[in-house]
């Protein structure tokens, strides 16, 4: 009867379902977003796999104003980063997700390695290239600059997000007299995320190198020969990466380097993590990287493929840099993410940054609101995000050094530990002159500021719940 009435005063629903079936390669995290009203009466979400527990705090979840009232209750989000051992690849087990008496879910899921098997390849070089709605005449420029390379011994698989038809169509018949193309298209958009972890699971571990390919860039002829050369010499290094030239879409140069007003970085994780500066274009890396980096992380807010890629590469050998361009970098209105630009940030400047906008916040009502809305969202996109990519690492490479199990005890599951070590951290990046403008300063508050926060918000929320059923 108890549980018949937890049902009937309590609804849920998740952000997105439950798959029935998930890949988690060698190890993976499923991640369970939703929000339920009113709050959960226990103090923790009871998640089992089978026989293995695991335990989420209940009392600390997002208040999802973005949901509005449920029959007068707002609603109280959770966000659930299930761990999934890689053993369990291969078999199916039971998730049961469970508030006190609640249960949230309760069903089989399928665990595979990858989502989709290769492809057979016969060249040493795999190029993925992920396109949506391309166009067409910067398009056909990339591509004759990828046919000009003097490594010749390619195999290009083309993955497209769901263009729209007559796009595909241009994309079929740009390439339809070079064999060494391989098209493959999904039907419906999930973004360049997706779009190139998908292009990335058709390309067998086996392939010796794998570059990566926008759709609007134009390569020098020895991009591909340079990068893998450098890879031969340096048998540490997973991921090699080259400077790029900044150009208008008419090819006029507008930077002549990426690097004109930011700091290069392949050499700390943590600054790789807070502020990525590896660019999936200017990428080739080791095919052998592809099973430990598939399937990428779950996305949580803004996430990029190149971020991911960086991150496993350099915990899994290293990463290496050629400082000189190698392709043009073509800057116009439909980039997903343009020619980033700040500065080194000193621990002098970073203390003089952080007194002027908490002064402002405590004489300025509206900043301080914009401050804690601000910094929320740096926890819930940021923080999140980061912790996600995080997690994965640790269950991806068991075997780490001791600077990076460092780098990767940022994101303590102890709230309190973390938020110190972040701190710490920031004042550390400010120290070495790393260019991250901040975010690692940012994480911190939005996580201090969520532990802080949410848990006085809570009992207000409640109390116009109550009142609001009282009425």
């Amino acid at each position: 009867m108890g549980r018949q009435v937890a049902a009937a005063l309590t609804a849920h629903r998740f952000d997105e379902p439950i798959p029935s079936s998930l890949a988690i390669g060698h190890g993976g995290v499923l991640l369970v977003r939703g929000w339920m009203a009113p709050a959960p009466r226990a103090r923790e979400f009871v998640v089992r796999l089978d026989d293995e527990e695991q335990r989420f705090d209940a009392r600390s979840g997002q208040i999802r104003f973005d949901v509005g009232s449920v029959d007068g209750r707002m609603p109280h989000g959770f966000f659930l980063p299930i761990v999934v051992a890689g053993r369990r690849a291969g078999t199916r087990a039971r998730l049961r997700i469970a508030a006190g008496d609640y249960v949230l879910a309760d069903q089989s899921i399928e665990f595979v390695t990858r989502a989709q098997p290769p492809i057979a390849l016969d060249t040493p070089i795999a190029i993925c290239l992920a396109t949506y709605n391309p166009d067409p005449q910067l398009l056909a420029r990339q591509l004759e600059s990828v046919r000009a390379q003097t490594r010749r011994d390619w195999t290009c698989i083309i993955h497209d997000d769901g263009s729209r038809l007559e796009r595909w169509a241009m994309i079929e018949e740009l390439t339809r007299s070079d064999e060494r193309f391989r098209l493959f298209r999904a039907e419906q958009n999930r973004g360049f995320y997706r779009n190139f972890e998908a292009a990335l699971a058709l390309v067998p571990s086996s392939t010796p190198y794998v570059a990566l390919c926008d759709q609007d860039d134009v390569w020098y002829p020895d991009k591909l020969a340079a990068c893998i050369a450098r890879l031969d010499d340096n048998a540490r290094a997973q991921l090699v990466y080259s400077d790029m030239r900044i150009v208008g879409v008419d090819g006029s140069v507008v930077a002549p380097t990426y690097w004109n007003r930011r700091r290069n970085n392949f050499e700390h994780l943590d600054t790789l993590l807070f502020a990525n500066t590896v660019t999936g274009a200017a990428s080739v890396m080791r095919g052998s990287l592809l099973d430990a980096a598939l399937p990428f992380p779950p996305a949580q807010g803004p996430s990029f493929h190149d971020h991911w890629l960086a991150c496993a590469a350099f915990v899994a050998g290293g990463l290496d840099y050629i400082d000189r361009p190698l392709y043009d970098y073509t800057q116009h209105g439909q980039n997903v993410v343009g020619h980033s630009a700040f500065g080194p940030l000193s621990v002098r400047g970073a203390l003089w940054r952080h007194a002027r906008d908490l002064i402002e916040m405590l004489v300025i009502p509206p900043r301080a609101l914009d401050g804690v809305w601000s910094a929320l969202s740096f926890y819930y996109f940021g923080y999140l995000r980061v912790h996600l990519i995080a997690e994965t690492l640790a269950l991806r490479f068991p075997q780490r050094s001791a600077d990076i199990d460092r780098t990767l005890a940022l994101f303590d599951d102890r709230v309190e530990r973390a938020i110190e070590l972040m701190f710490r951290r920031h004042y550390e990046v400010s120290r070495r002159g790393d260019t991250t403008d901040g975010v690692e300063y940012l994480l911190g508050m939005g996580l201090l500021l969520h532990k802080t926060l949410v848990p006085i918000m809570r009992p207000l929320v409640d109390l116009k719940n109550r009142l609001l059923q009282r009425a």
